[in-house]
């Protein structure tokens, strides 16, 4: 059988160029795989952006169950951080598969507040998976690890890795602009969706087989991040870790309550109230989306207007709802509490 050449995203680390066959669908040949990264997805990790259905640079973004969680040519999943201080402590990248190291590039430098200039630079050069790792393990099957920290790597080229070792740290080089880690599947040439089994020339919405090794659920989206603040929120404060407040005073000048999140699309409604200790509304705040942005950020609260809040707890919750064509409307909540206290 003849195969086509395909050039992927994955020539970054100047990978040779795969041959395009159809995949071997038996359900026994089929590849599964660990989860990437040492996160509990849901908890402190959620995907980003899923892989891209169709031809590339069709100026399309279709997700393998037919949303927009994902952008026009994307070749693999991310999963993100909730912030960028969550890379201080350290998070493990991890095999997701037992295979052989085949190149690796640890040299990039983590780009932790990127200008447009910045990143332009990063694509021009063809760089943009950053610090990566790659790995083949056997029967036509490969996985690719983007975006690690700048001197991490700990394996080299021709090692053996098990399932679950440490490869290295997650960082923010190549081009990011937000930790995440870029995880792709290249299966006999064709480029592969963990989720559903789909590859990247499917039709979306018929999904064949996880190949996640304990299944992770699609999301549609995820209002992944969340909380109190004593100033007006910002994206820049979401992202160094600074905006969930723990605790606050009565005397704050700012109570604000903030939500982020990944996945939402044009005419979802977004609804944030506060409710005063005693039961009364504090705040409340009704957005309706406009586009599709990757991640959001949404908030509502009040300024200081006499001499002290009233101490006790606030409670405060999300809501998005999206419009369903039949049926019932889909919701997401994220809900939290914070207590006043004098100062």
């Amino acid at each position: 059988m003849k195969c086509a050449l395909m050039i992927t995203r994955f020539a970054l680390l100047a990978i040779a160029p795969a041959l395009l066959c159809p995949p071997a669908w038996a359900q026994d040949t089929r590849p599964v795989f660990s989860l990437p990264l040492a996160c509990t997805p849901g908890v402190d990790c959620w995907v980003m952006n899923y892989l891209d259905l169709g031809p590339e640079a069709d100026g399309k973004a279709t997700d393998p169950l037919c949303g927009a969680r994902t952008y026009d040519g994307n070749k693999g999943t991310a999963f993100a951080l909730a912030h960028k201080a969550a890379l201080e402590k350290g998070v493990a990248v991890r095999a997701a598969r037992a295979g052989t190291v085949v190149r690796i590039r640890d040299t990039e430098p983590d780009n932790i507040s990127p200008s447009t200039a910045d990143l332009t630079a990063i694509k021009d050069a063809k760089k943009e998976c950053g610090n990566a790792v790659l790995l083949d393990h056997g029967n036509g099957v490969q996985t690719i690890y983007c975006h690690l920290k700048q001197g991490s790597v700990t394996r080299a080229a021709g090692d053996e890795v098990s399932e679950g070792d440490t490869v290295a740290l997650l960082g923010m080089s190549g081009y990011t602009s937000y930790p995440q880690l870029h995880f792709g599947i290249v299966w006999e040439g064709a480029v592969m969706d963990p989720f559903t089994g789909l590859n990247a020339t499917d039709e979306c919405g018929t999904p064949k087989q996880t190949l996640w090794k304990n299944p992770l659920p699609y999301e549609p989206v995820a209002l992944y991040a969340g909380g109190f603040a004593g100033e007006i929120p910002t994206m820049a404060l979401v992202d160094g870790g600074a905006a969930a407040a723990t605790t606050l005073t009565t005397d704050t000048p700012v109570l604000a309550f903030w939500v982020t999140a990944f996945g939402a699309q044009q005419n979802d409604t977004i609804t944030l109230t506060i409710t005063a200790p005693d039961g009364t509304p504090f705040s409340r705040r009704t957005i309706v989306q406009k586009g599709h942005p990757t991640r959001q950020l949404y908030y509502t609260g009040r300024r200081l207007d006499g001499a002290q809040w009233m101490a006790g707890d606030y409670k405060a919750a999300a809501v998005l709802t999206r419009p369903a064509d039949e049926g019932t409307p889909r919701t997401w909540t994220l809900a939290r509490t914070i207590t006043l206290t004098a100062p």
